[in-house]
């Protein structure tokens, strides 16, 4: 093998190893309640902001306790699952853990708008998944 091309080689890994770690330092950051609240505001028709519509999706997503509306099973399969299907059903498991009943159209939009009308308090907000989680608590509880 020629010894240029170990030496470019080594070059290269440790230029994209410094490339990589660089880029990793600027990796995830916190988003704060502070932050989300005046994103939110700046809604404008039915344009989202991008730091408060990212913010929310990825909140959705990631959140295995939140179902449309239209997706929840009857109360007749409901009990079923409860009392028939081995409780370790993934089934099971869904339907037990679902907190959240979200409408299936506009839903986004709405939760923009009420993320926007909340006043910042920062003993009761830190993070931002604290304003989205007392907005859903209130208003979109499956109970």
């Amino acid at each position: 093998m020629n010894i240029s091309f170990v030496r470019n080689s080594k070059v290269l890994v440790v230029f994209i190893g410094f490339i990589c770690g660089s880029l990793s330092a600027l990796g995830p950051e916190t988003v704060s309640a502070k932050s989300l609240i005046e994103s939110c505001k700046l809604i404008s028709g039915k344009s989202v902001p991008q730091l408060c519509g990212a913010y929310i999706q990825g909140y959705l997503d990631a959140s295995p306790n939140i179902v449309k509306e239209d997706q929840l099973p009857s109360e007749f399969v409901t009990r079923a699952l409860k009392t028939r299907a081995p409780q370790k059903d993934v089934a099971v498991k869904t339907v037990a853990n679902v907190k959240f009943c979200v409408p299936s159209e506009g839903f986004l939009n709405e939760l923009v708008t009420k993320i926007a009308e909340v006043e910042y308090d920062a003993k009761q907000h830190q993070l931002a998944s604290s304003v989205v989680y007392s907005i859903l608590k209130a208003d979109y509880s499956c109970e």
